[in-house]
């Protein structure tokens, strides 16, 4: 659950800082491996059965997808409307 809202909480701050499509398709595949890559090791640890992780990831994805619902407002400026039509410097 925690490798899954970190990563996707990470993947939504690549996309605000403006991320370019390389290192976004590279991104998002590192983030799938690090998610896949924790599901497998509590797999083969034993500690956990597929079902547990598969719906860890789900929730963790859900919870971060909430956190980005809530913050997305607050994180956008807002731009002053030009009242004199002039323009920047005008």
């Amino acid at each position: 659950m925690t490798a899954a809202a970190t990563c996707v909480l990470l993947l939504w701050l690549a996309r605000t800082a403006g991320l370019r499509s390389l290192g976004w398709n590279t991104a998002g595949a590192a983030a799938v491996l690090i998610t896949a890559t924790a599901c497998f090791t509590r797999l083969f640890l034993g500690v956990h059965w597929l079902t547990d992780t598969l719906v860890g990831t789900l929730l963790g994805g859900a919870v971060a997808a909430g956190a980005i619902a809530a913050l997305a407002p607050a994180t956008h400026l807002r731009r002053v409307p030009d009242t004199d039509g002039a323009g920047i410097g005008g």
